[in-house]
């Protein structure tokens, strides 16, 4: 039996970034569910569940040894504004730290789960036995939704291998704020052409990631084919416009699920008129299209995508590059920016299915 009854979906650490300037120990945040503010909160109770990844422990030590090798990672970072080089360890650290958000929050694991319910409910509509199951009242569910959903996805984080890294630094007085949910995926490309099956996946053309790592700083992740970034120095841009501070904390306000902690009191008001403005713009919408298989035109297939948002800002540091410009994407889930990583996946795939 595990000793580590509290399992934490967001490293006790990040928040330390932003906590309270009086108490590291201490966090404001703002649940969206009541409209509640709570000042002074202890970070060690937040973004946590008795066994949230199981009573083994394993993903538990797994991702405390993530936590430990990137918080030396992210401190330097924080302290001298330097990011790690492409191809060391630190790199690939960091990268593996910010991609396990992309898996491991409870928003990740619920998306996963509806995503599998949602499909499963449109066959059913073609399937004589699924089609007597009253899925009003059934679900499929994991026994633990979140060791499945890491078991199933850890490896993937080596498919944003190919994306640049570059750092953003807040030069305003309005703080960025942090969620229980902090890894956003944007991909502003694919949204302005309506290719939404495009747009939520890791491998597409276009994509972008953001990761915030305290009130000053954000990570960014791009596709260095798609954009280019207006950096001061090699890879790292001051942002001196309200405009990008408040975007990217409405893209945070829109990705969190329950909550959204930010470290000055001051930034109350602010905080709640971002919520509302955030649950205008959220769709959280699971689609299920059949579409024609071009191999075999007497079957449909069926296409499946998570619709978080459509809100595309026009980010004052981000330009489209000539040959994004020129670019024409063709819809469905095959706009990918790097073959070589698609091969990858599919050779992992392939021995998967013959080792089971």
């Amino acid at each position: 039996m595990a000793n580590k009854k509290r399992q934490h979906f967001i490293s006790q650490f990040l928040l330390r970034s932003f906590s309270i300037a009086t108490n590291s120990k201490s966090i404001n945040l703002y649940l969206k569910g009541t409209n509640k503010v709570i000042e002074s909160a202890p970070i060690k109770s937040q973004a946590q569940q008795k066994y949230y990844y199981g009573e083994d422990a394993i993903f538990e030590d797994y991702l405390a040894h993530s936590e430990n090798t990137a918080s030396k990672v992210i401190n330097h970072i924080k302290q001298d504004y330097a990011l790690p080089n492409l191809e060391t360890k630190n790199y690939s650290f960091l990268l593996h730290f910010v991609m396990m958000y992309a898996f491991r929050t409870k928003a990740s694991v619920a998306n996963t789960e509806e995503k599998i319910n949602s499909g499963i409910r449109k066959i059913a509509q073609y399937d004589k036995s699924l089609s007597k199951i009253d899925f009003s009242k059934y679900r499929v569910a994991h026994p633990e939704p979140a060791a499945f959903n890491l078991a199933h996805n850890m490896d993937n984080w080596v498919i944003t291998g190919d994306l640049s890294l570059g750092l953003l630094k807040n030069e305003t007085t309005t703080e960025f704020i942090i969620s229980d949910n902090p890894f956003i995926q944007f991909n502003p490309i694919q949204l302005s052409r309506k290719k939404f099956p495009n747009n939520g996946g890791l491998l597409s053309t276009g994509l972008i990631i953001f990761f915030p790592i305290s009130p000053k700083l954000y990570l960014i992740y791009y596709d260095k084919w798609a954009y280019k970034i207006n950096f001061d120095d090699e890879r790292s841009v001051s942002l001196t416009d309200d405009y990008d501070i408040h975007n990217l904390n409405l893209l945070q306000a829109i990705s969190s699920e329950e909550t959204i902690y930010f470290s000055s009191e001051k930034n109350t008001q602010y905080i709640k008129n971002l919520a509302d403005e955030a649950s205008w713009h959220k769709k959280d919408k699971h689609v299920n299209d059949e579409v024609e298989d071009k191999e075999n035109p007497d079957k449909k297939l069926l296409l499946s995508y998570y619709l978080e948002h459509l809100y595309n800002p026009d980010f004052t540091f981000i330009k489209l590059t000539d040959a994004a410009r020129m670019s024409k994407d063709s819809i469905g889930m095959n706009s990918y920016r790097n073959d070589e990583i698609v091969e990858w996946m599919k050779m992992d795939k392939s021995k998967l299915k013959r080792n089971n």
